[in-house]
């Protein structure tokens, strides 16, 4: 009797199928999360050079000793075009 129930578990393959999916669908979230995180790494790459660009854009236009003479950014030193 007991061997007869290991036979025909040994021989039933209706878990093989849950099985595989669960492989399948675990090897597809390994590749999303890794794809995810190349996609990020370029993205970021992508926002921090116009980041760099405009810090020093607003560095230069803050003034002659890097904005120490009160430059609001947009190249007029605080001065608001007052003479």
């Amino acid at each position: 009797m007991i061997f007869r129930r290991i036979r025909s578990f040994i021989g039933c393959d209706s878990g093989v199928t849950g099985v595989e999916y669960a492989l399948i669908s675990a090897l597809v979230a390994v590749v999303i999360v890794f794809q995810v995180g190349a996609v990020g790494d370029a993205l970021d790459g992508m926002f921090q050079a116009p980041a760099a660009a405009m810090d020093t854009v607003a560095y230069n236009a803050g003034g002659s000793e890097g904005g120490s003479e009160g430059g609001n950014g947009n190249g007029n030193n605080g001065n608001n075009g007052n003479n």
